[in-house]
C-alpha cells in the first residue's frame, strides 16, 4: 500500500476514533498514535455542541481513565499546552489547527470556544477529570463514605505502608501455624512447606495474595473458609476429571496393582538382561515385589515406568527383546499406561490438596491484614476498587450514588483499556451502564470510549485480564446499539514508529497459531502496517549459544583435566563485541545518514543489569569500543555511604558497640 494510501487509512480511523458523536472501540498497535487520539477526542467533545442540549461540552462532564499517573500527567499536559496555544494563536492558524482537528472548518463561534477553553479548564473545579482509576475510586469514595460503609476520613495506603503490614500479617500467621503444629493452619503451612522450595515459598504466597478478588469470590459462595478450602480442593478434581472421594492411598494402592508378583516372577526369569535397559527395569521390578508396603510398592512401580520428572518412559525394553518376547512387552506397556494414569490422578490430589492448603493460609493472613488496615481506618488500593464496585452495583444506596452521578459525567474515556482488570471493568460497566439503560439524568448524547492492545498486556499479576478488552467491547457495543446511539470498532494497524522490515518479522512470529495463542482471540490476525515504508530495517536472529561438554579429569589426576568449556554467556558476550567492531572496523553504512556507523550509533537491551552486562561492557571495552550510560553504582554499596548510615545507626542506638566499632575500623 502506497504512503498516501496509509495515511489516509490512518487518518480516517483516527478521525472516527476521535468523533465526539459516537462511542469508539479502539484496538492500536504499538507506535499508531493512540494517546494523540485520546488526546483529539478530549479537544472535539470540548468543541463538540450537543444538538438536544445546544451546549457545548463542559469539562467537568468528561472523564479520562489512565493506568498509571504518568501516563495521566502526560496526558494533561498535552491538552494543557494544546489549550494554552490555541488561546494565543492568530487567526488564521487557529482556523487551519481547528479544521485539522475536526476534518471540517471552524465557525467563529467554535473559534471563541477554543480561545477561552485553556481559562475554562483552570476554572473548572479540580480541573480536567484526568485520573488513574485508583484514583477516581478514591474520590468517589470519599464524596459517598456513608453509602460505601466506610470511615470519611479513610487513608489510603501507599506501597511501603501495604508491603509492611502485609509482611507483619504474613510473620504472624506464619508463627501461628509453627506453634498450633496439630491444628488445621500447622496442618496446612506443613502441606505447603513440603510441595515448595524454600526460596519460592514467600513468593507463593505472596502471589496468592495478589488474588484476593478471586478469593472473595468463593467466599461468597461459601459460607466457612473449612467448606472454602473442601470446595476449592473438590472443584480442582473435578475440573481434571478425578473422584474427589478418592484419597491418595487409594490411588497407591491401586497402583501398586499394576502387576501380579506371578507377572513380576515371569518377567524375571524370562527376560535377559545383557542390556543395562532390561537390568533397571528389572531390578525396579524386583524392589516392587519385595517391597513391604503398598505404597512402597507403588513407588518401585513408578520408578520402573516412569521418569524422575515424571513422564512414561519411551523404552521399556530394547527392540530385540520386546521382538523375542512380544507378550512381555504387551504386558509392561499396559501395567505403563495404568501407572500413569494413576499418577497423573495422584498428581491431581496432590494439587487440589496443595491449594486447599495455601488457602488456608492465605486465607488467614488476609484476615489478619484486613483488621490491621481497620485499626488504622485505612484502605489499599485493591480496596479502593472493590469497594467502589460494591458501591456502584452491590449496595442499596447505588441507585442514589449513580443518579448524582449522573448530572456529572456525559463522557467516558479509558486509556491503556488492556490492563484493566476484571472488577475495574465492572466499576466501568456500572457507570457507563447508565448512559445507556433507561432515561438518563439528562438528554445530552453520552459517549464511552476505549483504547487498547491486547499485545500490550503487561500487568497480569495485578489481575490484568487481556482477553476482558474484546468481550468488554462486545458488549458495550450491543448495549451502546441497543439504545439507538452510535458504536465504532475502530482498529489502528499503521504504525509511526518502526519500519516495515520490523514490523513484518513480528507479523510472521504470530502468524504461528502457538505464538498468536493468549495474544489475540477469535482468530483475529495480528497485522501491522509501516507508514516509513521503503526506509531501512532489519531482523536478524542469532543461533542460540550452548556450552561445550568435556569430561572431567579423574579425581586422582586432576592436573589432566583441561580448562572449562567457554560458558555459553561468555561466547555470546564475544560474538556481541566482535560484531559491533567489525561494523566500526568495516565502515558499516547507515543509508539514513549517509555515513558511516559510529558507537553513539547503537543500542543495546538487556533483561537485566548482571553479570552478562559486566562481562559485555569488558568485552567492548578491551575491544577500545567506548560504552556509555552503563556504569552505574549503587549507592548503598558505596563505602561512605555506609559509613554515613553507621554512623546514623549509632546515634539512634548508642548502646550498639559493634556498629561503633566497625565505623572506627572503616578506613
Amino acid at each position: 500500500m502506497s504512503f498516501s494510501r496509509l495515511k489516509q487509512l490512518t487518518d480516517a480511523n483516527q478521525a472516527t476514533a476521535s468523533d465526539p458523536r459516537v462511542s469508539a472501540w479502539v484496538s492500536a498497535n504499538a507506535g499508531t498514535g493512540k494517546t494523540t487520539v485520546l488526546v483529539n477526542r478530549v479537544l472535539r467533545l470540548l468543541l463538540h455542541k450537543d444538538r438536544a442540549s445546544d451546549a457545548y461540552t463542559r469539562p467537568e462532564k468528561i472523564l479520562c481513565l489512565t493506568y498509571t499517573k504518568a501516563a495521566a500527567a502526560e496526558m494533561e499536559n498535552r491538552l494543557s499546552g494544546i489549550l494554552a496555544h490555541w488561546a494565543v494563536m492568530g487567526k488564521r492558524e487557529l482556523a487551519g489547527a481547528l479544521e485539522d482537528l475536526r476534518g471540517s472548518p471552524a465557525s467563529p463561534p467554535d473559534m471563541a470556544r477554543a480561545r477561552t477553553l485553556f481559562a475554562t479548564t483552570l476554572d473548572t473545579r479540580g480541573g480536567l477529570k484526568i485520573h488513574t482509576i485508583h484514583a477516581f475510586c478514591e474520590r468517589l469514595l470519599h464524596r459517598f463514605p456513608l453509602e460505601a460503609g466506610i470511615q470519611a476520613d479513610f487513608k489510603v495506603l501507599d506501597d511501603q505502608e501495604r508491603r509492611e503490614l502485609r509482611d507483619d500479617a504474613i510473620d504472624d500467621v506464619l508463627g501461628r501455624a509453627v506453634a498450633e503444629e496439630g491444628e488445621p493452619l500447622g496442618q496446612a503451612l506443613m502441606e505447603v512447606v513440603a510441595v515448595s522450595a524454600e526460596e519460592s515459598f514467600r513468593a507463593l504466597i505472596e502471589v496468592t495474595l495478589g488474588r484476593q478478588e478471586e478469593i472473595r469470590a468463593l467466599h461468597r459462595l461459601n459460607d466457612t473458609f473449612a467448606t472454602l478450602g473442601q470446595s476449592e480442593r473438590h472443584g480442582i478434581t473435578r475440573a481434571f476429571g478425578v473422584s474427589a472421594n478418592r484419597g491418595e492411598t487409594d490411588v497407591l494402592q491401586e497402583m501398586g496393582q499394576a502387576l501380579s508378583d506371578d507377572q513380576i516372577d515371569a518377567f524375571l526369569a524370562g527376560i535377559p538382561t545383557e542390556k543395562a535397559t532390561e537390568r533397571n527395569l528389572l531390578s525396579a521390578l524386583a524392589g516392587a515385589k519385595a517391597a513391604p508396603a503398598p505404597e512402597l510398592r507403588a513407588l518401585a512401580f513408578r520408578e520402573a515406568f516412569l521418569t524422575q520428572s515424571g513422564t512414561p518412559r519411551k523404552t521399556l525394553l530394547t527392540k530385540p527383546v520386546a521382538a523375542e518376547f512380544p507378550q512381555f512387552d504387551s504386558e509392561l506397556h499396559e501395567a505403563q499406561d495404568a501407572v500413569v494414569a494413576l499418577a497423573r490422578e495422584q498428581a491431581v490430589l496432590g494439587i487440589a490438596s496443595a491449594t486447599a492448603a495455601l488457602l488456608t493460609l492465605a486465607d488467614e493472613i488476609i484476615a489478619r491484614y484486613e483488621r490491621r488496615k481497620a485499626a488504622r481506618a485505612a484502605l489499599d488500593y485493591d480496596d479502593l476498587i472493590e469497594k467502589t464496585h460494591r458501591l456502584l452495583s452491590g449496595s442499596h444506596a447505588a441507585a442514589w450514588v449513580l443518579y448524582k452521578l449522573d448530572y456529572g459525567i456525559d463522557h467516558i474515556l479509558v486509556d491503556e483499556a488492556q490492563d484493566t482488570s476484571p472488577v475495574q471493568w465492572r466499576v466501568i460497566a456500572a457507570l457507563a451502564g447508565e448512559f445507556f439503560a433507561g432515561e438518563s439524568a439528562q438528554e445530552a448524547s453520552r459517549t464511552l470510549f476505549a483504547v487498547g492492545d491486547e499485545k500490550q498486556s503487561i500487568y497480569s499479576f495485578q489481575g490484568a485480564d487481556p482477553v476482558s478488552f474484546a468481550k468488554h467491547g462486545r458488549t458495550f457495543g450491543k448495549l451502546v446499539q441497543g439504545a439507538g446511539q452510535g458504536w465504532e470498532p475502530v482498529p489502528l494497524t499503521v504504525s509511526f514508529r518502526s519500519t516495515e522490515p520490523v514490523l513484518k518479522a513480528v507479523d510472521e512470529v504470530f502468524a504461528q497459531d502457538g505464538a498468536r495463542d493468549g495474544v489475540v482471540w477469535e482468530g483475529v490476525g495480528i497485522v501491522h502496517q509501516a507508514v516509513r515504508a521503503g526506509q531501512a530495517g532489519l531482523v536478524e536472529l542469532w543461533p542460540v549459544e550452548e556450552p561445550e561438554d568435556y569430561t572431567p579429569a579423574h579425581a586422582m589426576r586432576p592436573h589432566e583435566e583441561r580448562e572449562a568449556a567457554t560458558h555459553a554467556r561468555d561466547a555470546l558476550v564475544e560474538k556481541i563485541a566482535a560484531t559491533i567492531d567489525f561494523w566500526l572496523d568495516s565502515g558499516e553504512r547507515l543509508e539514513a545518514q549517509n555515513r558511516a556507523m559510529r558507537p553513539g550509533d547503537i543500542l543495546l537491551l538487556v533483561r537485566t543489569r548482571d553479570e552478562f552486562v559486566r562481562k559485555l561492557i569488558a568485552a567492548l571495552k578491551g575491544r577500545g569500543i567506548p560504552v556509555a550510560g552503563a556504569d552505574r553504582m549503587k549507592l548503598g554499596e558505596q563505602l561512605a555511604v555506609m559509613d554515613l548510615m553507621a554512623v546514623g545507626d549509632f546515634v539512634l542506638l548508642p548502646d550498639d558497640d559493634l556498629t561503633l566499632a566497625t565505623l572506627l575500623k572503616s578506613p
